[in-house]
């Protein structure tokens, strides 16, 4: 029955399985379960996306130079690998490595991924935006089913760490299985390899453009998912609130998310892209304000409707990055991109967080800022690139 599936749809398997994870849920609980400060949770929980970053470019020319389905396979592995050092060790330093292993391989997998599924679709800007946005649905619905994966085990086997990497580790093995069945249909490698833009070329090209810097500090401000869970879980915990409601709360935004990412496109078709760029983290920032609250209801819906916003956002950045470049370039100059997203949003999380360790408060107050106002400033840019969609 697999070996039927089209291509495309076994890249939209990939993207399930590897986005499918039991522990990063809860992995806040699960560092102060093992006594690290709130400090040194922001270090680890940083730590991923600044190895992003590191590793973007370098990785992501990978993909302009080689085959696309080899560099997808190198990311699976390495995935497979940090979950075993996950599993096996529990001080600080080896959990360092693995983040950097989890890193080495969304780094890989990052613009790659998304460039593999262009070659297969093959088709003009409107259909392939369709099974983009498909692409990233299938993400959420990883998510979705991890979330009740771990409402099913946290259940019936309470706080048990372990038995989360474990499932983790072995969905992360079909991811592997599944992307050995793909067929690759592009011509990059040695065939394009002189057409090929340098990694030089790309940066600079980038910085010669207001329109990308814009795009790459907005997506970097807006990667805030990653490091939000460092500010809402630990204030739920000290505020005396069990694993299980952070386990609710993370199915609740999962599952809107996911409807979100559905009807993605009829949203932005609707509202339109301009708009939904201005006022989507001007909300976001509003209903981090009742986080000052103890109400848990009032949290809780303020948290889902947060999370809400992120795939409309990423939809829309993601089909500018894509409008800009053209095909043989697309790995490397995305990874370019998403390479000053991830080190300009590490930089300032790090700041947030270093507030936020002296002082709760200050902490949120200056993350809710940052979120409004630097994103509000990059718009006008951003939008520039509408006539491209014509």
């Amino acid at each position: 029955m697999i070996s039927k599936l089209t291509s495309v749809k076994k890249m939209y398997l990939v993207n399930f399985f590897i986005s499918i994870s039991l522990y990063f849920p809860v992995e806040v609980a699960y560092l102060n379960s093992l006594g690290f400060s709130s400090m040194q949770i922001t270090v680890i929980n940083l730590c991923l996306p600044l190895f992003i970053g590191i590793l973007e470019i370098p990785t992501g020319h990978l993909g302009d130079l080689i085959s696309r389905k080899k560099v997808m396979l190198y990311s699976i592995l390495t995935f497979v690998i940090s979950l075993l050092i996950l599993i096996m060790f529990r001080n600080f330093h080896m959990i360092l490595i693995a983040y950097f292993l989890e890193g080495l391989g969304w780094s890989l997998a990052s613009g790659n991924n998304e460039s593999l599924l262009k070659d297969i679709v093959n088709a003009d800007v409107s259909k392939f935006n369709k099974s983009l946005s498909k692409f990233y649905e299938f993400s959420f619905l990883a998510t979705l089913t991890s979330s009740i994966l771990l409402v099913i085990i946290t259940t019936f086997y309470g706080e048990n760490y372990t038995l989360l990497l474990i499932v983790t580790f072995i969905i992360r093995l079909f991811a592997l299985v599944m992307g050995l069945m793909i067929k690759e249909t592009s011509t990059n490698g040695k065939e394009s390899m002189s057409n090929t833009l340098t990694i030089g070329n790309a940066l600079k090209a980038f910085l010669q453009s207001s329109e990308t810097i814009s795009i790459g500090i907005y997506e970097g401000i807006g990667r805030f998912q990653f490091f939000f869970p460092t500010i809402y879980q630990i204030i739920l915990l000290l505020n005396g609130f069990p694993l299980n409601y952070i386990v609710y709360i993370n199915f609740g935004y999962v599952v809107f998310q996911f409807l979100v990412q559905r009807y993605s496109q009829h949203i932005i078709k609707f509202f339109k892209r301009r708009l939904l760029l201005v006022i989507l983290p001007i909300l976001q920032s509003l209903l981090m304000l009742s986080l000052f609250s103890k109400n848990i209801v009032i949290i809780a819906i303020s948290i889902i409707i947060i999370y809400m916003c992120i795939p409309l956002k990423a939809q829309i950045t993601n089909e500018y990055k894509h409008i800009y470049i053209d095909d043989d370039n697309r790995s490397t100059y995305i990874s370019v991109v998403s390479f000053i997203s991830l080190v300009f949003s590490t930089v300032v999380f790090f700041a947030i967080g270093y507030i936020f360790d002296h002082s709760h408060f200050m902490g949120e107050i200056s993350m809710i800022l940052s979120i409004s106002i630097i994103s509000i400033l990059c718009v006008k840019n951003i939008t520039k690139l509408d006539r491209k969609f014509e």
